[in-house]
């Protein structure tokens, strides 16, 4: 066993994670994702540029962590 597989697994869990969240946030409708200072809540309908570009960095984030690292 190699002495770095530890962290790859973690990293694939959190892939797996985040790549969960996307699904349950396209499945609702609603995203949470950072603004600004804090954090916001954009949906699908209300404001669609804000809500699929945090749906593509959280894709984008899960396929790193899955086949990145």
């Amino acid at each position: 066993m190699a002495a770095g597989s530890g962290a790859a697994n973690m990293f694939k869990l959190l892939g797996i994670l985040v790549a969960l969240y996307v699904a349950y946030a396209l499945s609702v409708g609603e995203v949470y994702a950072k603004r600004g200072v804090s954090g916001a809540t954009s949906t699908r309908a209300g404001e669609p540029y804000r809500y699929w570009s945090a749906i593509a960095a959280y894709a984008l984030l899960a396929i790193a962590l899955l086949f990145v690292f």
